[in-house]
């Protein structure tokens, strides 16, 4: 055992710079992506909208260009993580993302006081959830941009949710449907097998 440890090498997680100090950001083309599909989809971004229904006053529906064309676009930096990463795993990435504060476009469709939980659909017929406030918290982006490119398909194009503190499950990609729920216990693809579906993020 002592030797196993002693010489099991460094896992590689950073990526060097051209100093070869780590870069801050993961390269797009090393981001990790975990999938249900066998092939993920290809959306037809002339057809895709974003619908915004269920327990709100003012169902609401955007295209991509209404999307890229909402006023206060917001940047942050965000670690996102498979919650199915070992320790010193690589099914975890750094990114800039750009995109529309999800709690602007709830506001504006006016959530209703019961609603407890906000469902997700995506395009591949994936679903998941989380709690109401943690929808609301500013730094829950609507990501149209993955370190300054547009998103790869693989990566959800051509939206996808980016929520801190909760594991890549969650961050649900190829999204098509927001929904406000009073059903506080909606299990999503990934809970209905057997997965978390408080998905807290854990130190590592």
């Amino acid at each position: 055992a002592i030797k196993s440890l002693a010489f099991k090498p460094a896992p590689q997680l950073g990526f060097a710079d051209d100093e070869g100090m780590q870069a801050d950001l993961t390269p797009v083309a090393d981001f990790y992506q975990v999938s249900k599909n066998f092939v993920n989809p290809t959306v037809d971004v002339s057809t895709w909208k974003l619908q915004i229904g269920g327990l709100v006053d003012t169902p609401k529906s955007y295209t991509y260009k209404d999307i890229l064309a909402l006023p206060g676009a917001a940047e942050q930096y965000g670690t996102l993580e498979c919650i199915s990463n070992e320790v010193g795993g690589d099914l975890i990435s750094n990114g800039l993302w750009k995109g529309v504060r999800l709690a602007d476009l709830l506001k504006a469709a006016g959530v209703k006081p019961a609603a407890k939980r906000l469902v997700l659909s995506a395009d591949d017929g994936y679903t998941d959830s989380f709690p109401m406030d943690k929808a609301l918290q500013p730094t829950v982006l609507l990501a149209y941009q993955l370190d300054g490119q547009a998103l790869a398909p693989d990566h959800g194009f051509p939206l996808r949710l980016i929520v801190p503190g909760i594991f890549g499950m969650k961050n649900v990609k190829w999204i098509t449907k927001i929904e406000p729920s009073d059903n506080a216990g909606f299990l999503g693809y990934w809970e209905e097998r057997g997965w978390s579906n408080v998905a807290t993020v854990k130190t590592m």
